[in-house]
């Protein structure tokens, strides 16, 4: 079927390219990726998400604890964007703990690297912080509007 010329170019391709699908393929197969596993909210109630939603926390419900489900040899560094500056240091530990979080929108990102391969970054949730009740849209407005009735009741009565 192949003779001369032909055959050497196919077999070169095969030569090359085979291994290199086989190798790329491995590596896929082999990379272990983190799975957040359950969000501990003040010290004693569990999320565990099987959709990764975007959630609403209300002020009270404002220290975060997220757990991550992962091999022994895998190290982590964390992001809060919207809290965070920077990442954290590379961690054994496969849980950050957030406390206190002021009212905002947050993006948790986790890098991950196991067992000295390529590093791999992964957005796991996006959720919101709701500020105090006396801090809210409706409170403020209606802080404006009482404001606004005291100066116009007080200038009136001039």
């Amino acid at each position: 079927m192949f003779r001369g010329r032909h055959f050497k170019i196919v077999f070169l391709a095969v030569l090359f390219l085979v291994p290199g699908f086989f190798l790329s393929a491995f590596s896929q197969i082999n990379r272990v990726e983190p799975v957040l596993a359950r969000i501990v909210i003040n010290g004693d109630s569990v999320i565990v998400l099987p959709d990764m939603s975007s959630k609403t926390f209300d002020y009270r419900h404002n220290n975060l604890v997220f757990e991550l489900a992962s091999a022994d040899s895998t190290v982590f560094q964390f992001f809060l964007q919207g809290f965070d500056k920077k990442w954290s240091p590379w961690l054994k530990t496969g849980f950050k703990e957030y406390t206190n979080l002021p009212s905002g929108k947050y993006d948790f990102q986790v890098r991950y690297n196991h067992k000295d391969t390529n590093i791999g970054q992964i957005s796991y949730l996006s959720f919101k912080v709701l500020p105090v009740w006396y801090f809210s849209g409706l409170a403020i407005c209606f802080y404006i509007l009482l404001a606004i009735l005291v100066f116009w009741a007080f200038y009136t009565s001039l």
